[in-house]
């Protein structure tokens, strides 16, 4: 975390992504770092679901790369 930014290293691409005992402030935004693009999510019960399906090849690393929730704290 750094001021009310969430980060998360993700060690290689899947179609979704789950933030266990996340619930975003209205407001927030999900991006992968280096790319502006922003990304869907839902909130289910206690968990915050990324839907990274929505990037193309390309769009991101094949490997690591980084999920930043902007203003989620």
């Amino acid at each position: 975390t750094k001021n009310k930014d969430l980060y998360c290293i993700v060690p290689g691409y899947r179609s979704t992504m789950k933030f266990r005992n996340v619930k975003p402030a209205a407001g927030t935004t999900i991006n992968v770092l280096g790319n502006s693009k922003s990304l869907p999510f839902k909130q289910t019960g206690n968990d915050c679901i990324v839907d990274l399906s929505v990037l193309k090849p390309g769009e991101i690393p094949a490997e690591i790369f980084v999920i930043k929730l902007k203003n989620a704290l």
